[in-house]
C-alpha cells in the first residue's frame, strides 16, 4: 500500500513551512523592501503577460534541456533519475484523486511561495546591493541550488541548466512587467507543461 500520508507530509507540508519561514527570514533580511511589485493593481495584466512569455522562454528551455540530456546520455551514457515530486507524482497515478489535488498544488502553490521567495524578496534585496543582472543571475543561482538533489548524482546537471535558465527568465519579466504575478504565471504554466508531459509520456 501507498503509504501517501507521510510523502505528501515530505513533499508538500514540509515544503510550505520551509518556505514560510525563508520568506519571514528575508522579510527581516530586507528591511522592508519595497514590494511596488506586490501592489499592481492590474495583477490580470501582469500574469497574461507572464504566461504569454512562455511561447520566448519554453523554446529557449527544451533545447538547453535536450542539449543536457544529449551530452549526459548519448555522451556519457548516464541514465537520468527522476527527481523526488516526479518519482511522487508517478506514485500516484493508481490514486486519481490524490493525484489532481497533488498536481493543482504544484501548478498554484509552490509557484506562488518560490516567486514570492526568489523574485519577490531575494532579488528584490539584491538589486539593491549589486546591478540588477547580478541579482537575478545570483537569485537564479540559489533558486537552482534549492532544486539539487543529492540522491540523482551526475543527473543533477541535465536538470540544473534548464532550471537555471527559466529563473533567468523568470527574474527578467519580473523586472521587465513590475508584476510578481508575471513570474508566477509564467512558472505555473512551465509546471503544468511538465506535469502533463509526465503524466501522458
Amino acid at each position: 500500500n501507498l503509504n501517501w500520508t507521510n510523502a505528501f507530509q515530505r513533499h508538500a507540508t514540509s515544503q510550505l513551512i520551509a518556505l514560510f519561514f525563508a520568506m519571514l527570514f528575508l522579510i527581516f533580511l530586507a528591511n522592508r523592501t519595497s514590494f511596488a511589485p506586490f501592489r499592481d493593481r492590474n495583477w490580470k495584466n501582469g500574469a497574461w503577460k507572464g504566461a504569454l512569455s512562455w511561447i520566448i522562454a519554453l523554446p529557449w528551455v527544451l533545447f538547453v534541456s535536450l542539449g543536457c540530456s544529449y551530452i549526459l546520455q548519448d555522451l556519457f551514457g548516464i541514465e537520468p533519475v527522476d527527481q523526488e515530486p516526479v518519482r511522487f507524482l508517478k506514485s500516484l497515478i493508481s490514486y486519481p484523486t490524490l493525484l489532481i489535488w497533488t498536481a493543482i498544488f504544484m501548478v498554484t502553490v509552490v509557484p506562488f511561495c518560490e516567486e514570492i521567495l526568489f523574485r519577490g524578496f531575494l532579488q528584490s534585496y539584491l538589486k539593491r546591493l549589486m546591478p540588477l543582472s547580478a541579482a537575478i543571475i545570483l537569485s537564479s543561482f540559489l533558486f537552482t541550488i534549492v532544486h539539487f538533489s543529492s540522491d540523482q548524482g551526475l543527473s543533477n546537471f541535465e536538470l540544473l541548466p534548464p532550471i537555471f535558465l527559466l529563473s533567468l527568465f523568470l527574474g527578467y519579466i519580473f523586472e521587465r512587467f513590475q508584476s510578481i504575478w508575471a513570474s508566477i504565471a509564467l512558472h505555473s504554466l512551465f509546471n503544468l507543461i511538465n506535469i502533463i508531459m509526465l503524466l501522458t509520456n
